[in-house]
C-alpha cells in the first residue's frame, strides 16, 4: 500500500488529464489555499537566485511562537514525511510498533531503516483507533519506536491526549511519534505540542491545513537533544526559500485558521447527514 494523491499515474491510467480527476485519495483544505499566498510567493520569488537559509531563521521562530515551544525544539523539513523517514535512523531503537490501520509511509520508513516492525490491529471495539492499553503491555516487552497519529488517519479519531502522555512517560525509554498532521482542522483539540514528555516527537503538516501539498513543508516539535539529530541527517537547504516564507505566513494567519474550522465543521456535519439518508 502507498499513499494516495498520483494524480499523474491516475491520469495515465484512466486516459484523462490530471485535473479531469476528483481525488478523494489526499485530505486537504477545502476552502483552499489562503488568498496571500501569491503576494507572498511573488514577493520571495527576487530571492531564488540565493540559496535558501539553511537554518530556516523565520519559519523556527515563528513555530517556536506559535507552539509555545523553544527554537531548539523545532524542525523544519521538506514535508513532515522528509523527517518521518529520518526518525527510525535516528531513535536507536530496533524494533517499531505501529498500530493499523494507518499511514502507509510509517512501516516503510521503519522497514527501510532495518527495525523489526510490530503492526496490532484496532477493532470496532476502539472504533479502530489503537489500543493504548494493548500498547502498555507491547512496550512491557521493552522499548520501541511507536508512531501514532492523532487525528488518526485513516479511521478519523481522535486519541487522548492524557493518556498518550502518561503512555510516554511509563516507558520513557521508547520514542512515540504522534503524527498531528490533520490536527489543525479540529479546534480546541488537546494536542502534544504543548506538555510533551521528553521522549514524545509531534510531526506538524503545514501544507494539508493550508491546502498546499506541492509546496512541501513540515515540521517536528522535540526535545533538544532529539531535534538536533534529526537536523543532522537533514540535508543541507532541505527546506527551499519560497516554503519558508509561505510557513511563516500561515502560521501568522489566525483568521484563515478559525474560518477553516468552522468551514469544516459544517461540511463534515453536512456530509455525515447525507451519508446516514442512505438505505442500508
Amino acid at each position: 500500500m502507498t499513499h494516495g494523491g498520483n494524480l499523474r499515474q491516475l491520469a495515465r491510467l484512466a486516459g484523462c488529464a490530471p485535473h479531469d480527476i476528483l481525488d478523494f485519495s489526499a485530505n486537504m483544505n477545502p476552502l483552499g489555499p489562503p488568498e496571500w499566498l501569491r503576494r507572498i510567493v511573488g514577493r520571495h520569488v527576487s530571492d531564488l537566485v540565493h540559496y535558501p537559509d539553511p537554518d530556516c531563521t523565520e519559519l523556527t521562530a515563528a513555530a517556536a511562537a506559535h507552539y509555545g515551544v523553544d527554537a531548539s525544539e523545532v524542525v523544519c523539513g521538506n514535508g513532515s514525511s522528509d523527517i518521518l523517514a529520518l526518525l527510525p535512523r535516528v531513535c536507536g531503537h530496533t524494533r517499531a510498533i505501529i498500530p493499523q490501520p494507518g499511514y502507509a509511509e510509517y512501516a516503510r520508513a521503519c522497514c527501510l531503516a532495518g527495525l523489526t516492525v510490530l503492526e496490532p490491529i484496532a477493532t470496532a471495539k476502539t472504533d479502530f483507533l489503537p489500543d493504548l492499553n494493548e500498547l502498555d503491555q507491547l512496550l512491557q516487552d521493552g522499548p520501541a519506536l511507536v508512531l501514532l497519529a492523532s487525528p488518526a488517519n485513516p479511521a478519523g479519531g481522535c486519541l487522548d491526549a492524557a493518556r498518550l502522555r502518561d503512555l510516554a512517560r511509563r516507558h520513557s525509554t521508547a520514542t512515540l511519534v504522534l503524527d498531528e498532521a490533520f490536527a489543525d482542522f479540529v479546534p480546541h483539540l488537546d494536542r502534544l505540542t504543548t506538555d510533551r514528555p521528553p521522549s514524545v516527537v509531534t510531526l506538524l503538516s503545514l501544507t494539508k491545513f493550508h491546502c498546499l501539498p506541492g509546496l512541501r513543508l513540515g515540521l517536528a516539535l522535540a526535545e533538544a537533544e532529539m531535534a538536533a539529530r534529526i537536523r543532522e541527517h537533514l540535508p543541507p537547504w532541505s527546506v527551499n526559500t519560497l516554503a519558508q516564507a509561505v510557513g511563516a505566513r500561515a502560521l501568522a494567519d489566525a483568521d484563515y485558521r478559525q474560518r477553516s474550522q468552522t468551514a469544516t465543521a459544517t461540511l463534515r456535519e453536512k456530509l455525515s447527514t447525507a451519508l446516514s439518508a442512505l438505505p442500508g
